[in-house]
C-alpha cells in the first residue's frame, strides 16, 4: 500500500475543467423534464418581470433578486386566479 502512495504522489484527484466541459456535464446531470421545467420557470419569472415594469431576468443585479423572487411567490397564481398549494410553489 505505501508503495501504491509513493507511485501516485504526483496523482492530483481534483482534475481541471473547462467552462464548457462543466456546462456538458451539468446538462447531462439534468433530465429532460427538469431542463423543461427550468424552461417554464423562467419564461413564468419574465413574464411577472414584464407584467410588473421590472427589468428582465438577464438585466438584474444579484442583489436584486431575493426581493423579486420573493413578490413572484407570494403573488403568483394560477391561471384560473386559484392559489397554488405550497408543495407546488416549492417546484416552481
Amino acid at each position: 500500500m505505501a508503495s501504491e502512495e509513493k507511485k501516485d504522489a504526483n496523482f492530483q484527484r481534483f482534475k481541471q475543467v473547462s467552462a464548457e466541459e462543466k456546462q456538458k456535464i451539468l446538462i447531462e446531470c439534468k433530465s429532460e423534464s427538469t431542463q423543461k421545467k427550468t424552461v417554464q420557470c423562467v419564461k413564468l419569472l419574465n413574464e411577472f418581470l414584464a407584467e410588473t415594469g421590472q427589468k428582465q431576468l438577464d438585466k438584474l443585479q444579484n442583489e436584486e433578486l431575493p426581493d423579486i423572487l420573493e413578490n413572484f411567490y407570494v403573488s403568483l397564481q394560477k391561471k384560473k386566479k386559484e392559489e397554488y398549494k405550497l408543495q407546488s410553489l416549492k417546484c416552481i
